[in-house]
């Protein structure tokens, strides 16, 4: 069956060219691998990043995978290079260790640029359907549960939640991760384009965490974007 989330992203005209769908196959098959067996160990590996800075920055990070004859991951290496020789890098890195012995059949050989996920708190911080896409640019607090301590940042997300919080504190308690700004922004962000890779990553992300409907996010918060006339 055709899945219309691919063909109908900008970057995609039918026929798609056979080496585009092998690609979008490769990123499904790399994400279902990566959520099936270590999706658990990389959410523990963010939220001992937060409780350690004492804040949550983010809830994704760029990795590019270099694969491999026969799927296997020969490195990894974090896509940002300020966060070289950081805690970051120590724990992500031990999160995604075992992934090198461990190969992934079927997927062509190639450097794969991905984004690895916080996927409880990203799933709990988007949990917000009554927020409008419009206003992504500017900062909304919602009401904070008991214990929660704003912590404000330049550059980074305005709300947080405390160091002795995780998020199965925050969904005990009944509260959320406040969501002032989606992950990778510029996902939303109708000013920039994007590139037929990244697009793809989208599409690929959307299918193996289809509760995020990240691709509906993205083109509702462009849509209301340039509606709203800007």
């Amino acid at each position: 069956m055709e899945d219309k989330r691919i063909v109908n992203t900008s970057h995609w005209k039918e026929p798609a060219h056979p080496t585009a769908i092998k690609f979008h196959d490769d990123l499904v098959s790399i994400y279902t691998h990566i959520r099936e067996k270590y999706q658990q160990e990389i959410d523990n590996a963010f939220d001992r990043i937060s409780r350690q800075i004492g804040f949550v920055v983010t809830t994704s990070v760029p990795v590019m995978l270099k694969v491999e004859e026969e799927g296997t991951i020969k490195s990894f290496t974090l896509g940002m290079k300020n966060l070289k020789d950081t805690i970051f890098e120590k724990e992500l890195s031990t999160a995604l260790e075992p992934m090198l012995s461990n190969p992934m059949p079927g997927v062509s050989s190639g450097n794969y640029n991905i984004y690895l996920l916080w996927f409880e708190a990203l799933k709990l911080k988007l949990r917000t359907d009554w927020m409008e896409p419009v206003h992504y640019r500017y900062c909304i607090e919602p009401v904070h549960p008991p214990q929660m301590e704003p912590v404000h940042r330049p550059h980074m997300e305005p709300v947080h939640f405390k160091k002795s919080e995780s998020v199965a504190d925050i969904q005990q308690s009944g509260g959320r991760i406040p969501r002032p700004w989606l992950e990778p922004a510029h996902w939303f962000d109708p000013r920039i384009e994007l590139t037929s890779e990244e697009a793809t990553v989208l599409s690929a992300i959307d299918l193996v965490y289809p509760e995020l409907k990240l691709m509906d996010r993205a083109a509702a918060s462009r849509e209301a974007f340039w509606k709203a006339g800007h």
